[in-house]
């Protein structure tokens, strides 16, 4: 059995354990190294069961020409850190000087040249590096929120309300954190990038070198990960995280597909990953387990088939079921379902963004493309394993019942198509074999043939992984235009600034999500009113944030900021407008009219307005 196989299924147990410690309030030190030191004894068991062959470390000639790519992946990282964003921006690629994609098609091209799954593993990392190193106050939202609960829970040994979701996360980060006496800013922070860019494209070689029998097939078929969504691996959330367990359980069941009878200790490793993915959030862990489910059964018709027909409109019922049980309104009401695939093959005469863009916009189509080559390969080759397009296509049944039926009015408008369009994701990820496939086809269609066919082919799969990290990031261009920005210094100023001026929080502030991430991440959660009102807008579909979009759409009045108080009580709120708002000079103009006071923070960057009752 080999060592990654086995660190994974400790660290996936580490998150099944951890997830039972977070729920019965156990997630101290003690139970921390105990469970570490249960969870290696398991993995080294468990996997004992499985003979596998090893994976070898890189061999005297890979390392040797691993030293270019080494000075280029050191430029690379060298540029990000020289670079790091520190005041709001749109897309990292408006201070990140182009140069660095130079680097990265560079390394992309000596490793199409000269495929090795560890240069995979390398340019994987380079992916995630740009948020991690790019970013040190921290790259979008949700993070914040997740670093906030997990450091509440360190101090204090548990949190209320206790989320139902996201144990797997929060109990592996507190396990870390406290047997290795780490802090959990930097556990967090690195979790997710470095677990997907080690575990992901190992388990794609191991994978698909059992699928299809060969080294040189097996790499060219890793590659097929560069054609996923890989927006939810750059930064540590539950559902980023309980992706990649989907995604390690897809991959580490490839050699059952290839099988006619399989022993059932074959499916304990991707049973373990299942578990990691439901322990950490649900909207992955079900289709993975579904996904299973059905190739366990695959052979027994009168249980396969109603589980698919269940499998099909499950998704859909469960929210309606947590709906009830939650008390959040789910509007059922028809709509016109979201078609997520985009066509691009305009000509803006910009001949490296259209060719970016060609790319990913289009990249659905380049999927369906070589799913269906894939398909068509596999059968000519008398392999026609069809089940993951099968539950690929469940999946998207789920998905168009859940963007045209159900409606989460409890979440602010453009956040509402987010639970469909996550199951969009899992079921492009269930292709891989068939993307995989078709490239290592293709591999062995060019192989053979003159250098000049060789390496345009080789090109062309080097620009497709470069413009898979342009893409898989915010972007501000002549082409798309991004409504998000990052927290920046001013945001820690301001949340610092309205502290200092009342330290006992008996306030409330009216401010944007980057401002609101920052207090949760200088004070946590340290004040909330009426039971579940938080002192800062959070989370946007609650009825604070709905008063602060009608201060900056409507004007930001004293009744407006009075309404605010009455809801939570108190006698001050704060109204903070940031200068890349729309209108911002317009809003800080109408609000100085009404506040009691106001105060500008970094030169302009920001506007704190006070007022009272």
């Amino acid at each position: 059995m080999n060592y990654i196989t086995r660190f994974a299924v400790f660290v996936a147990s580490l998150s099944i354990v951890g997830a039972a410690g977070y729920y019965l309030n156990l997630l101290t030190q003690p139970f921390a190294i105990i469970a570490i030191l249960v969870c290696a004894a398991l993995a080294w068991w468990f996997c004992k069961k499985i003979p596998q062959e090893k994976i070898s470390l890189p061999s005297r000639s890979i390392l040797f020409s691993l030293v270019p790519i080494a000075v280029l992946t050191l430029s690379a990282l060298s540029l990000l850190s020289r670079h790091q964003i520190l005041e709001p921006v749109r897309s990292p690629w408006l201070m990140i000087p182009p140069i660095f994609f130079l680097l990265l098609f560079l390394i992309s091209l000596v490793t199409t040249a000269r495929p090795n799954k560890w240069l995979i593993v390398l340019f994987f990392f380079l992916i995630v590096s740009v948020a991690t190193i790019a970013y040190p106050l921290g790259y979008g939202f949700d993070g914040f929120i997740h670093k906030a609960t997990e450091q509440h829970i360190l101090e204090h040994g548990t949190i209320s309300p206790k989320p139902l979701y996201y144990a797997g996360q929060y109990g592996l980060v507190l396990i870390l954190s406290h047997a290795f006496f780490l802090p959990i800013d930097l556990v967090d922070t690195l979790l997710l990038p470095l677990l997907a860019a080690l575990l992901l494209p190992l388990f794609a070689f191991q994978g698909f070198k059992a699928y299809l029998g060969s080294n040189a097939r097996a790499t060219w078929a890793s590659l097929a990960l560069f054609l996923l969504p890989l927006s939810s691996f750059i930064t540590t959330t539950p559902q980023g995280l309980a992706n990649m367990w989907s995604l390690l359980a897809i991959l580490s069941a490839l050699p059952i597909l290839g099988q006619v009878e399989t022993a059932r200790r074959a499916y304990l490793v991707p049973a373990i990953f299942a578990l990691a993915a439901i322990a950490t959030h649900p909207l992955a862990g079900i289709p993975i387990t579904i996904y299973l489910a059905l190739l366990f059964f695959r052979d027994r018709k009168p249980i396969f088939y109603p589980l698919a027909l269940l499998s099909a409109i499950l998704l859909p019922l469960i929210f309606i079921v947590n709906s009830v049980l939650s008390h959040l309104p789910v509007r059922i009401a028809f709509a016109t379902p979201s078609v997520p695939i985009s066509f691009y093959f305009a000509n803006r005469f910009q001949p490296l963004l259209d060719l970016v863009y060609l790319v990913g916009w289009n990249r659905i189509l380049i999927v369906i493309a070589m799913t269906i080559g894939g398909i068509v390969l596999l059968k000519r080759a008398g392999r026609s394993h069809r089940l993951p397009l099968y539950v690929s296509l469940i999946l998207l049944v789920n998905y168009f019942l859940l963007s045209a039926f159900l409606h989460f009015d409890f979440l602010i408008d453009y956040e509402r198509n987010n639970y469909a369009a996550r199951i969009f994701e899992m079921a492009q990820f269930l292709l891989i074999p068939y993307l995989g496939f078709t490239l290592a086809k293709l591999h062995d269609l060019v192989s053979s043939k003159p250098l000049a066919l060789r390496a345009g082919f080789a090109t062309l799969v080097a620009i497709i992984m470069t413009a898979s990290v342009y893409v898989v990031y915010p972007r501000h261009d002549n082409y798309e235009i991004s409504r998000g920005f990052n927290v920046g210094t001013s945001d820690y100023t301001a949340v610092r600034y309205i502290h200092d001026q009342n330290e006992q929080i008996d306030y409330v502030v009216l401010a944007n999500q980057a401002v609101s991430a920052a207090a949760m991440d200088e004070y946590g959660f340290v004040k909330y009113y009426n039971g579940d009102v938080f002192y800062y807008p959070i989370p946007t579909g609650g009825a604070m944030y709905q008063i602060y979009l009608k201060m900056v759409s409507e004007g930001p009045t004293r009744d407006r900021a009075l309404q605010a108080m009455n809801l939570t009580g108190v006698d001050h709120a704060y109204f903070v407008i940031n200068e890349y708002w729309s209108d911002a000079d317009k809003i800080v103009e109408n609000a100085k009219r009404e506040a009691a006071s106001w105060t500008s923070i970094d030169n302009g960057a920001m506007y704190v307005f006070e007022y009272k009752k």
